[in-house]
This record gives C-alpha cells, structure tokens and sequence, in this order.
C-alpha cells in the first residue's frame, strides 16, 4: 500500500521536499523533477511560507 507523503515548497519557488510528517527526527527528502526522492542535505532551508528546516544528519529534519 503507498504511502501519502506531505510536500512542501522551498523558497525558491520550485524545489518540494516530501516527509511522512515533517517532525524532529523524521526523514525528509528532495523531491526531483523526474520524481526520484533524493536525501535532504546537511544545512538549513527555508519554505515558501518562511519555516525553517535545519538537517544535521543527511536525509532527516532535525
């Protein structure tokens, strides 16, 4: 059975990052333009609507 995953909207008005929930500690990955999921990076990002995402750890919200 699929999984539903959440999306969101980075600030650049293009790139979506998907997560089951976009908590601590969860996994969060690059959605890409021809559907591959690539791991979130270490650093920080920034939505559309002004949150902050901080990974230290590849591929998880922290």
């Amino acid at each position: 059975m699929p999984i539903d995953l959440a999306e969101m909207l980075l600030d650049d008005g293009v790139t979506v990052i998907e997560a089951e929930v976009f908590e601590a500690g969860q996994e969060v990955n690059i959605k890409t333009e021809d559907g591959q999921s690539i791991p979130l990076p270490v650093g920080e990002i920034w939505t559309t609507g002004r949150d902050g995402i901080s990974s230290t750890r590849r591929g998880y919200h922290w």
